[in-house]
This record gives C-alpha cells, sequence and structure tokens, in this order.
C-alpha cells in the first residue's frame, strides 16, 4: 500500500541526472540516487530508473504553460524525496547541488560559474569610433548572480558594491550591459530589426552620433519636418531633391526659388535664321540677378573652385544621354522643373547659375548664355582670371545665340580656356576662339563680354580668387548652344 507523504514518514535522496528527454514532456528526469540504485549501470540500466518530478519555486504556476521550465542537465547533483516512502519509485526533487570538479591544472575547482566566482571570462574590444567605454566587470564572489545556459547565454545580475551592473549575452556576442553609472551599452553581431506598431517618442538630453559604414533609406509616409537651433549642414558630393524615380514625393517640387516656365530649345538649323532669336528669353533684358534663399549662410566661394569639383565626377557623369539626373538636377537647383527638359536642352546657363548659387554668389535664374553678358563687373580681357564667366555669341551678336562659362585663367592671344557645360554634349574644359569667320569672311563666332562673379549679400562684392591651380586643356571647342 501506498504511505503518503508527511503522515508516514520522509524519505530522502541525494543522486545524479542520467537522463532528462521526458517522453511526456513534463521536465521530469531519470536520477541514480545514491544507496538506492546500483552505482554498477550494468546492474539497473538508465532507461530502468524511474522519472522524477522537479519542484519549482512558488514564483512559477507550473500549470497551463505558465512559469519557468525545470533546467537540469545529466551529471547535476539533486536532492529530494520519495512520494512514496520506502517504495522508492515516486522520486520528486527539490533542488540541485554545486559540487566540484578537477581542473587542467589537477585543482579541485568549483562548479559555479567563474563569472560569479569575479572571472571575467568575456572579452570585449571597444568601438573606438564612437568612443565605446570600456569593459566595466568588476565582479565579486558572492555578489555577482549569474545563469548559463547550456548553449553558453548568460545573464547576470552583479550586486557587487558599487559596481552594480545588468548584462545579459547571446553565445554569439549580442548582448546589451546596463553599466555602474546607468548607461547602457548594447551591441548586435549580426542583423537588426525593430518593429513598433504603434507610436515611438525618443528624447536626448545630450548630443547624439550616428555611424553608418553603408547606405542610409529614411521613408516617412506622412510630413517630415527637421528643425534646428544651430547650423545645419549637408555635405555630400550630389544632393537631389525629388529625384526621378523616387517612391514618395512630388514630381512638381516646391523649390527654395520659385519656377519659372522656360520653353525646350531644341530646334534645328534650319528652323532659326541667321540674325534671329531662337527663344525670346535669349535675349530678354528683364532678367536680373538675384541672391539664392542661403545667401549669407554658405561662405562665399570662386566659381571655380566649385566648378571644378563637379568635373572631378567625371565625363561619365555629365553625359548626355537624354535624361541624364545629374544635369537635369541643375535645372531644378536654379528654379526650373528639371524633369521637363531633356539634357539635350541648352544648359550651358543653367550649369553657370548652379554653380554661382553653390559658391553664395548672385546668380540669373535663366537658360540663356546671353542673359550674363551683362552680369556683375566687367573685366577686360588682359585681366582675366580663374573663375571669371566668358560669354560668347554665334550666328551674329544679334542672334541671341552663344555658349557662356568659367574661365580656368589659361588664354592665349586668339582662345580662352573655358570651364562649363554643353560643351561637345558634356561637362568638361575646353578652348574657345576669340573670334572665329566663316568661309565669306562674315564672323560667325565672338567673345561678348567678361564678366567677374559678384557676392549674393550685396551684389557688388567680387568673388574670392580661386584656390585651385588652372590646367591646360587642348584641342578646340565642339559644338556649342
Amino acid at each position: 500500500m501506498r504511505k503518503f507523504l508527511g503522515k508516514d514518514s520522509f524519505t530522502w535522496f541525494v543522486g545524479v541526472v542520467e537522463d532528462r528527454n521526458d517522453p511526456i514532456q513534463m521536465g521530469r528526469v531519470r536520477v541514480r540516487c545514491f544507496g538506492w540504485h546500483s552505482q554498477e549501470k550494468t546492474n539497473i540500466l538508465t532507461e530502468d530508473l524511474p522519472w522524477a518530478v522537479v519542484v519549482t519555486p512558488t514564483t512559477s504556476p507550473s500549470t497551463q504553460g505558465f512559469g519557468h521550465t525545470p533546467v537540469l542537465l545529466e551529471g547535476s547533483w539533486v536532492f529530494g524525496f520519495f512520494m512514496d516512502g520506502e517504495r522508492a519509485q515516486e522520486p520528486c526533487i527539490v533542488g540541485s547541488m554545486p559540487t566540484s570538479f578537477m581542473n587542467a591544472q589537477n585543482q579541485r575547482e568549483s562548479d559555479q560559474n567563474k563569472l560569479a566566482r569575479g572571472q571575467n571570462t568575456i572579452t570585449i574590444t571597444p568601438d573606438a569610433d564612437i568612443g565605446e567605454p570600456s569593459d566595466s566587470f568588476n565582479a565579486q564572489y558572492p555578489y555577482n548572480t549569474v545563469y548559463q545556459s547550456e548553449a553558453g547565454h548568460i545573464k547576470e545580475y552583479d550586486n557587487t558594491p558599487n559596481h552594480e551592473r545588468i548584462r545579459e549575452r547571446h553565445k554569439s556576442g549580442s548582448q546589451y550591459e546596463v553599466r555602474p553609472d546607468g548607461s547602457k551599452v548594447t551591441r548586435v553581431v549580426g542583423d537588426n530589426y525593430e518593429i513598433i506598431a504603434g507610436n515611438d517618442s525618443v528624447k536626448i538630453g545630450g548630443n547624439c552620433k550616428l555611424i553608418i559604414v553603408g547606405n542610409l533609406d529614411v521613408t516617412v509616409g506622412g510630413t517630415c519636418n527637421i528643425v534646428s537651433g544651430g547650423n545645419m549642414k549637408l555635405q555630400a558630393p550630389r544632393i537631389d531633391l525629388n529625384p526621378p524615380g523616387g517612391g514618395f514625393g512630388s514630381p512638381n517640387p516646391v523649390l527654395t526659388d520659385p519656377p519659372v516656365t522656360y520653353p525646350r530649345n531644341i530646334q534645328t538649323p534650319q528652323q532659326v535664321a541667321p540674325g534671329t532669336p531662337a527663344n525670346s528669353e535669349q535675349i530678354d533684358p528683364a532678367y536680373e540677378p538675384q541672391p539664392p534663399a542661403n545667401c549669407g549662410e554658405v561662405p562665399s566661394r570662386n566659381p571655380y573652385d566649385v566648378g571644378a569639383e563637379a568635373l572631378a565626377l567625371g565625363t561619365s557623369a555629365w553625359a548626355e544621354t537624354g535624361s541624364n539626373p545629374n544635369i537635369t538636377a541643375l535645372w531644378d537647383e536654379i528654379g526650373y522643373t528639371g524633369s521637363q527638359y531633356a539634357d539635350e536642352t541648352a544648359w550651358c546657363a543653367v550649369f553657370v547659375g548652379a554653380i554661382l548659387k553653390r559658391a553664395g554668389m548672385s546668380y540669373i535664374q535663366t537658360a540663356s548664355s546671353q542673359a550674363y553678358k551683362n552680369y556683375g563687373i566687367e573685366v577686360p580681357l588682359d585681366e582675366l582670371q580663374q573663375g571669371d564667366i566668358v560669354v560668347f555669341y554665334r550666328d551674329g551678336p544679334n542672334s541671341g545665340l552663344g555658349h557662356v562659362g568659367f574661365a580656368t585663367g589659361v588664354k592665349t592671344a586668339t582662345t580662352i580656356e573655358v570651364l562649363g557645360g554643353n560643351q561637345s554634349n558634356n561637362l568638361n574644359v575646353k578652348n574657345f576662339r576669340l573670334e572665329r569667320f566663316n568661309s565669306s569672311g562674315q564672323q560667325i563666332w565672338g567673345l561678348r563680354s567678361i564678366r567677374r562673379a559678384v557676392n549674393c549679400a550685396d551684389g557688388t562684392t567680387p568673388a574670392p580668387a580661386a584656390g585651385t591651380t588652372a590646367t591646360a586643356a587642348t584641342g578646340e571647342g565642339g559644338s556649342v548652344t
């Protein structure tokens, strides 16, 4: 007859876990109990040992899947009692007991986790790019409460006086640590995904530093407001606003400078008679220099220095393909809607306007090369310097046609070297003659004017001297607009 615990007797045991693969998955284990089971496994096989239930703490309900699952491993020393008394067929485990082992130095060592004994087994190299602090481990026995799974996952609740901290670590090395001063360090060795179904609010009381080695994509489905109490800097080889192919945004963005309408100027020679304006805008005297919206917020620079930065992107970046985004973006930059214009549309003056704007100089919102004939300060040919604007005409001085670009500072008695757009359908540096005649002796090309850029703030202060060295080019300029 089965005895009832508490009424008859208390029969306890100490043993070693040999099997935890409970067929009914209740967390039971098989235990070889000292003095009750033969230590020779050939006499009593492991599979013949009775299954022992494992007691969990009162903080674990142990019902309907709630609470903690028992964690015992083969080799764990445990103690408990037999619920059926001396029949010893219904063991119940109350707890486990730490032991010791012989280490590699043939010394007896505690089976307690080394982290709990004040030995740091985790090595981390701080990230110098963000100033990550060094490891704050300074645990002392017996203050560090440690849990380590058999796979190597670790939890630490360190109560060492003046060195209190929390660390949770995945075996891969991903972890977070709350340091003694309350600061938190998080490391993820793989990818990181965070999904927030509702709202999210973040307040940073000090400074924020973000380093992204790869690319950054930010998508905002609604309104995006960015407010800065101080200066705001955007630095990149190229900055596009609403580029073609974007998902969000408007195909007709509201630009800083109000847009104007400019008819396409793609015409064959048969459509334009010599001496006849190809487009009324090209000789419209109403075009006046204007300051960029950020005038005074960007340092004044020589236009040649800024143009050389665009040139450094390479000729392949500026080749006319029909819709080269680098070229159409120039139209956006000075107030047009660039997507309305193919990149074959005359863009030499558009390039000049965009570069002047970037340099903090006054510029003209126009695609007409001839609009710059009276711009800024007039400069004699013998005083030409790097960054001056050179204006040429073609098909006669009254045709409204021609070319405009920036002088490199290199000239001869018959040529001027020019950095400009729409030169042989690209952005480059080429030599242009001061004058050219046809076979009948009629002048079909000529230098109209040399102008020095002026500061956007007052419209009179000349551009500062260039900081680059002029590089001579060979050959004569190709087709221009």
